[in-house]
């Protein structure tokens, strides 16, 4: 991250923290639908399984990289920001 005063770094974090929670729960719904698909009998052992692979190695693993980025500057922060709170 460039170099913002300690409050504006706080601020920041702050919203990607809340941006990610928000994008994570719209993954995980999706996954949960398929649980209950699964829980139903409407879908087969290793068609959860697949399903779970496919979060983990998808939307899960974009997520962990645009949020825990350690390099990421404040203009992936800012689109990443408006892209959220739209």
């Amino acid at each position: 991250m460039r170099q913002y005063s300690k409050r504006i770094k706080r601020l920041i974090r702050d919203f990607m923290t809340e941006a990610y929670e928000r994008e994570l729960r719209r993954e995980l719904v999706k996954l949960d639908q398929s649980m209950t698909e699964w829980r139903e009998g409407k879908i087969s052992n290793g068609e959860m399984s697949h399903r779970i692979h496919q979060y983990e190695t998808g939307p899960s693993r974009e997520l962990y990289k645009q949020y825990n980025d350690a390099a990421a500057d404040m203009n992936n922060e800012q689109r990443v920001f408006i892209q959220t709170w739209r």
